[in-house]
C-alpha cells in the first residue's frame, strides 16, 4: 500500500496468490481488512475507493489479472508482481470509476453474453441465468473454484460449435503492445479488438498462426520486407484491422510470409505454438468470460 495514505508507519506489503483469469478488485476486501487499521478515517470528501497501480501506471479493474500482466511483463521470467493498491486519489480520467462489486459483475456478465453470441448466435443461456446461478458463477470466479465454475458454466453448453452451414467460431480477444522498453506510462501504446474468429472449415482447423495473420496482417514478413497494410509503413505503430481473407498455412508458406521476429505471443502466460489450432486454444485456455485472451508483444 502506497505509504502516504496510511497514519502510521509500518511495513505495508503482503503476498496473495492470485489467478490468472480473476479480477485485482476481488482482493479488495481482503487488502481493506488487512490495512484498516493504518489507514486514515473517511470523511466526506476522503472516502475509501480502491485502485491497483503498478509502477505508476492505474490498473484496469475489468482486465483479468493474467492478461493485465502479460501486457506489462511481456511474459518475462520472473517471481511476482509488485502491485501497490491505494484507497484514496482515484484515477477517474484514466479508469472507470469503481463503485463496488456489482459493476465489476456486471462487467462479466456482459462479457460472457457477447461469448455467447459468437459460440452459440444467441446470449439467451445467459440471459435466462437465475440471480442465484449468477451469483454462483461469480463466486466460483472470485474464488477461483475450478469445480463449482465448471459446474455453472457447463450447463450453459457455451462451447463454439457449427450452426447448419456456418462453422464454429471463436470468441477472441487480442490485445497488441507495440511500446518499446519495460516501462509503460499509459495505455496508448496498446490497441485492442474483441471479435469472431472461424475456427475452419473443409475439415481444416483455422491455427494460431492465422488468426494472427488475419488481425495483424502488418506483423508479417513477406521476402522483400514486412508487409504494408491500410496505407501504413513499415516504421509506423501497428494497430489491429480486418482483412477480407485469411491465408491457409501453404499459401502463407508459398507466398514467404512468416511472423515477424521479436514479436512473442502470449496466451495465459505461456507462449503458445502458433501452429497450434484454435479451438484447442480456446478449450484448454479460455477465461471464465469464455473469450480466448492473445496478447501480442513486440520486443
Amino acid at each position: 500500500m502506497r505509504r502516504a495514505t496510511v497514519k502510521t508507519e509500518q511495513r505495508s506489503d503482503d503476498k496473495v496468490l492470485l489467478p490468472r483469469y480473476t479480477y485485482l478488485p476481488t482482493l479488495v476486501e481482503r487488502a481493506l481488512d488487512h490495512f484498516r487499521h493504518v489507514l486514515p478515517p473517511e470523511v466526506k470528501d476522503a472516502v475509501n475507493t480502491p485502485w491497483f497501480e503498478d509502477d505508476g501506471l492505474p490498473l484496469r479493474w475489468q482486465l483479468p489479472a493474467g492478461v493485465l500482466f502479460d501486457l506489462l511483463h511481456k511474459g518475462e521470467p520472473g517471481i511476482g508482481w509488485h502491485v501497490t493498491i491505494h484507497f484514496r486519489d482515484f484515477p477517474s480520467d484514466t479508469l472507470p470509476v469503481w463503485e463496488g462489486d456489482q459493476p465489476l459483475l456486471q462487467a462479466f456478465l456482459n462479457s460472457l453474453k457477447e461469448a455467447a453470441v459468437i459460440c452459440a448466435g444467441s446470449a439467451a443461456a445467459v440471459l435466462q441465468m437465475s440471480q442465484q446461478s449468477q451469483q454462483n458463477l461469480w463466486s466460483s470466479v472470485q474464488a477461483a473454484d475450478l469445480t463449482a465454475y465448471q459446474r455453472v458454466a457447463s450447463s450453459l453448453h457455451l462451447t463454439p460449435k457449427a450452426r447448419g452451414a456456418r462453422s464454429a467460431n471463436v470468441p477472441v480477444r487480442l490485445h497488441f503492445r507495440n511500446t518499446s522498453g519495460d516501462y509503460m506510462s499509459s495505455y496508448e501504446g496498446i490497441a485492442y479488438t474483441s471479435r469472431p474468429i472461424g475456427a475452419g472449415s473443409g475439415g481444416q482447423e483455422q491455427t494460431l498462426l492465422q488468426t494472427l495473420q488475419h488481425i495483424l496482417p502488418q506483423c508479417f514478413m513477406l521476402e522483400s520486407g514486412p508487409t504494408q497494410s491500410s496505407g501504413q509503413s513499415a516504421e509506423s505503430p501497428p494497430a489491429v484491422v480486418d482483412t477480407p481473407s485469411v491465408a491457409t498455412g501453404s499459401d502463407m508458406q508459398s507466398i514467404g510470409l512468416t511472423f515477424l521476429h521479436g514479436h512473442r505471443v502470449l496466451i495465459a502466460g505461456i507462449q503458445p505454438s502458433l501452429q497450434t489450432s484454435l479451438m484447442s486454444l480456446h478449450a484448454a485456455l479460455h477465461a471464465a468470460d469464455m473469450f480466448l485472451y492473445v496478447t501480442v508483444i513486440v520486443h
